[in-house]
């Protein structure tokens, strides 16, 4: 298949590339508040079993339970913040390719000497499939990694407030 840059196509990446830019910076920031607020809720029950822990602080089972706690929550956010991290990558070089296309693209346009430049209509081409697939996937790929972290961190906080710490009493059924 032979690309071409012409007028028409450089106009279409011209005005697609800014749309794809405007939707993506909207996704990611309900991205963000989404998992902002997510995380707050979960760091709120969290902080509710701790306070509970904390009205008894001679209690050495509660103190083990506490430590556990603070463990977990602490495993939770390094976590999110990791997933974040790698996200937030992606997302950058996303953008720069992106704003490079729109770039070279614009300069295309605004040479009175256009040669047909297969390169420039390839990269162009490449860089807005790409920007698209990122897009589309980007939320997908948020909500379930932090569905996963929730539930392992669920877990773990369940587990350490459903054991008996060493030294404890066993319950009566």
């Amino acid at each position: 298949m032979s690309l071409k840059m012409t007028e028409p196509y450089a106009t279409t990446i011209a005005q697609v590339v800014p749309v794809i830019l405007l939707v993506a910076v909207v996704e990611v920031q309900q991205i963000h508040r989404r998992v902002e607020d997510r995380s707050a809720a979960l760091t709120a029950v969290f902080r509710s079993a701790v306070d509970r822990v904390q009205a008894d602080p001679g209690s050495a089972v509660l103190r083990e339970i506490y430590g556990d706690l603070d463990r977990v929550q602490k495993d939770f956010d390094d976590k999110l913040h990791r997933t974040r991290t790698v996200l937030y990558a992606i997302w950058t070089v996303t953008v720069a390719v992106l704003a490079g296309t729109e770039a070279s693209v614009l300069l295309w346009l605004a040479n009175d000497a256009r040669a047909a430049s297969p390169l420039l209509a390839w990269s162009s081409f490449i860089a807005l499939t790409g920007g698209v697939f990122v897009l589309c996937n980007l939320v997908g790929v948020t909500r379930v990694s932090q569905a996963r972290q929730e539930r392992r961190w669920a877990k773990e906080f369940t587990d350490v407030l459903g054991r008996r710490p060493e030294g404890a009493p066993a319950r009566e059924s």
